[in-house]
Parts: C-alpha cells; structure tokens; sequence
C-alpha cells in the first residue's frame, strides 16, 4: 500500500498512521506504468470540472484488471443559497450517464456502484448527534436511488501481457 497526496498535513497524518506515503499530483503520478493493483480516490473527482486526465493516469498506473474507486456526488449542498458552511473549492456535479461515457472513453468498464448518505458527508459534521441518528433511520428506510454520494469501481480493460 502506498498513499498518496499534495497536501503536507495530509502526508503528515499518513506518516504518524506509518503508512508509505509520497507527495503526488494525482494529474502525473510518480509511479510507473501497471504498477498498482487497486486505486482509491475519495473525495477527489467532484472536485474537477473535467477528470479525463486523473482517470487516464489512474488507467495508466492499473495493472489489467485494475480497480479504481472513486466518489461522486447527485447533489451539493453548496448548490443552495445561505448555507453556512464552506469548504475546500468547487464541488462539481456528473451524471451516471457523463461517468459511465468518461469510463469507456478512459479505458475501463463500470464494475459496482454503492450509494450512501442522504447528504453530504459535510453536512453530517455539522448535525447535533440527535440529528445525525435520524438521518441513519431515514438512510434505511428509503431508497437508495436516493442517497448523495456514489461509490464507483470501474475495472482497467487494459489488454494483459499474458500468452504473448
């Protein structure tokens, strides 16, 4: 396992978790090709109006058959006038339809999708405990068509050296 990222304080945290970790732009990754069986991206992608480029160099880092998961969002809470919180930068918003074109065009097949929270991750940090009990209650009782975050597994089609 290996991780990964830009910011310092983040790299700090792996370090005290003793987790191998480099600083990387997630656009060149430092790593050579096929080298990685699995990717995960979490809270990364809805940060960027146009991913192509991050999911090609997940494609190029995979091995065949690689997996690489990553979130999304169905909605933002900062799509709403009056929220009184902020954090980090622009989340952007991409339909199944717009992910699963990005995924055949980057190499890769949709494997599971798994969807979880009502809302954003975000908004439950900001709940008194009471309130984030019945979030939990609803989150069982309703579809999960409805549910804010989308966990994705795409699969690397990348043709295997095997046989030749």
């Amino acid at each position: 396992m290996t991780g990964a990222d830009y910011s310092l304080p983040m790299l700090h945290v792996a370090q005290q978790l003793d987790c191998p970790a480099v600083r990387a732009d997630a656009f060149r990754l430092p790593f050579a090709d096929n080298c990685f069986d699995a990717l995960v991206s979490i809270r990364f992608v809805f940060h960027y109006a146009d991913p192509l480029a991050f999911f090609a160099e997940a494609y190029r880092v995979l091995r065949p058959g690689g997996v690489l998961v990553f979130d999304t969002y169905n909605w933002s809470p900062f799509m709403f006038p009056g929220v009184p919180f902020r954090w980090g930068g622009s989340v952007f918003i991409f339909r199944q339809r717009q992910l699963r074109q990005w995924a055949d065009t980057s190499g890769f097949k949709v494997g599971d999708t798994t969807r979880a929270f009502l809302c954003s991750p975000v908004v439950y940090r900001h709940l008194p405990a009471p309130g984030v009990k019945v979030f939990d209650w609803l989150e069982r009782r309703l579809p999960a068509a409805i549910r804010n975050v989308c966990f994705w597994q795409w699969v690397s089609r990348k043709p295997s050296d095997e046989g030749t």
